[in-house]
């Protein structure tokens, strides 16, 4: 169900209404007493057509209302979570900071939430948990607003640092593809939506390990993922990279795709600033590792 207004306690508050946010407050729910409550800061598109039927998405990727930063509330496990009356949704509501009480003795302990909501602040306090899914760049961004990070970076921007995490917002993993599209001889029509795709390996597999010895990464929490990427390399029948034949839009037209399937470079994710509007900074750091 919406709610409104914001509830002042609940007993687990999920940031993020994405697919696991949604996801979990309804496995979570089911045959529970708890109370839960979804904050999104996307908006409410349940009755949107093109969000309810993934044919009619394709048209909307112009859309000048929607920036696809995931902040739209999905709708594929949403459905099902928020017909529970324990289960309450906020939308256009964005958590800004998550509030931590010290345990003693113990570890810190998340107490509840600080929500930007209607142009006035609003905090929510959890009697259990605060799951925080608010996807790959804005969970990064809401630890270091909280001060959970690393300290260089917190000391920087004048953020007190309540937890030191080095490894908060490294160690992005993206596959870079390359696209390119062209069209058919005349004649040949193949029609929307057929594809192949297959998984292609590097010949040469000593050039590969070569490659691997040349590029070790510095960065103690990269090792260990290089390390079981090296590994998976060296056995001959895994795959470098996938290779993907798709014609879809216009009939005499075909896109041919190349992607990695498991890249060595490493993205990063952080906040610039301690406004919480300001979006965090994306480094792609591609073609780092070759």
């Amino acid at each position: 169900m919406i709610a409104h207004p914001i509830p002042q306690a609940v007993d687990f508050i999920l940031v993020g209404g994405g697919k696991a946010g949604c996801l979990l407050a309804n496995r979570l729910a089911e045959g529970s007493e708890a109370s839960f409550l979804v904050l999104e800061s996307g908006k409410d598109l349940t009755d949107e057509p093109w969000i309810t039927d993934l044919n009619a998405l394709r048209g909307q990727f112009k859309s000048e209302e929607l920036t696809w930063q995931l902040d739209s509330v999905s709708q594929e496990y949403g459905e099902t979570a928020f017909k529970r009356d324990n289960v309450s949704l906020v939308t256009e509501a964005t958590a800004t900071k998550i509030l931590l009480n010290p345990l003693e003795p113990g570890p810190l302990t998340a107490t509840g939430v600080e929500v930007s909501f209607n142009g006035k602040t609003h905090s929510i306090a959890a009697r259990k948990e605060v799951i925080i899914s608010a996807g790959t760049f804005h969970t990064p961004k809401l630890l270091e607003l909280s001060g959970i990070g690393g300290r260089s970076l917190l000391d920087s921007l004048e953020i007190p640092v309540v937890i030191e995490s080095p490894g908060v917002g490294q160690n992005v993993q993206n596959h870079l593809m390359s696209v390119v599209s062209f069209e058919l001889n005349e004649g040949i029509a193949i029609g929307e939506g057929g594809q192949t795709i297959s998984l292609l390996a590097l010949p040469d597999r000593q050039q590969q390990q070569d490659l691997f010895n040349e590029h070790e990464p510095v960065e103690p929490e990269s090792k260990v993922s290089y390390e079981i990427v090296r590994k998976i390399f060296a056995d001959k029948t895994e795959a470098s990279a996938s290779f993907l034949l798709a014609f879809m839009g216009m009939p005499n037209f075909a896109t041919l795709v190349l992607m990695q399937t498991l890249p060595i470079s490493r993205e990063s994710c952080h906040i610039h600033s301690k406004d919480t509007n300001q979006s965090p900074r994306i480094d792609p750091n591609f073609f780092s590792n070759p």
